[in-house]
């Protein structure tokens, strides 16, 4: 008897049937949603129920059979072993708050529950979901000053350092103005070149001055 025990005990083992069931962290009421639902390594068809309950019972719906139905019982026929579907939901009675939900799976037909799960959920208030919104609202404007205080700094930056390159030997900043020919060593000394007809006027002085003394000598020369 007790190794037919032990067998029945190592055959539920193996035959275990493996679910991944998922809901949205919260939901408004009236509004649809969505629980994903994936059953494998079982075997048939299988009913579900995903019961949430508030302060009073029941406060939700499951769509099935082109119908929103009550969430105590049972849908039937809703997924089969190797299937991926997503159950429709919606909240339909009053409700804030966080609430409790109960999923439920079991074999068609049957009341041998293969799948048992309890999970969270939080129903949305009015205030609630104008405060997310303020909240989306307030990050959204911050990263749009701190885009703006970015790119005006980039923008200056830019402009202190704007760089005109002409001919590859002349570079013009808008820094100093100055400006570099070839390869010239900065603060260079300064040279200046005169032309010849330059030179010439500076001397002119000179040279009329002598001849000035050169004709009073010969005047003095011939009177004596």
């Amino acid at each position: 008897m007790k190794y037919l025990i032990l067998f029945l005990l190592m055959l539920s083992f193996v035959s275990a049937v493996s679910v991944n069931f998922d809901c949205p962290d919260s939901v408004k009421i009236e509004e649809e949603f969505i629980c994903s639902l994936e059953v494998s390594d079982g075997d048939g068809v299988y009913d579900v129920k995903v019961y949430i309950r508030g302060d009073d019972g029941m406060i939700n719906r499951i769509w099935n059979n082109d119908d929103w139905q009550r969430t105590d019982w049972y849908a039937k026929n809703l997924i089969s072993n190797g299937e991926s579907i997503e159950v429709k939901l919606k909240i339909d009675k009053e409700f804030y708050g966080s609430a409790t939900g109960e999923f439920k799976l079991r074999n068609n037909g049957t009341t041998n529950v293969v799948f048992d799960e309890d999970f969270l959920i939080e129903v949305l208030s009015n205030e609630d979901i104008e405060d997310i919104e303020e909240g989306d609202s307030e990050n959204i404007e911050e990263e749009v000053t701190e885009n703006d205080s970015i790119e005006d700094v980039e923008i200056l930056e830019e402009s202190s350092q704007t760089t005109k390159k002409i001919d590859n030997n002349v570079v013009l900043t808008s820094q100093k103005e100055k400006i570099v020919l070839n390869d010239a060593v900065e603060n260079s000394e300064e040279v200046v070149y005169e032309s010849k007809s330059a030179k010439i006027i500076d001397y002119l002085p000179y040279v009329f001055s002598i001849f000035l003394i050169f004709i009073i000598g010969v005047l003095v020369w011939e009177r004596f």
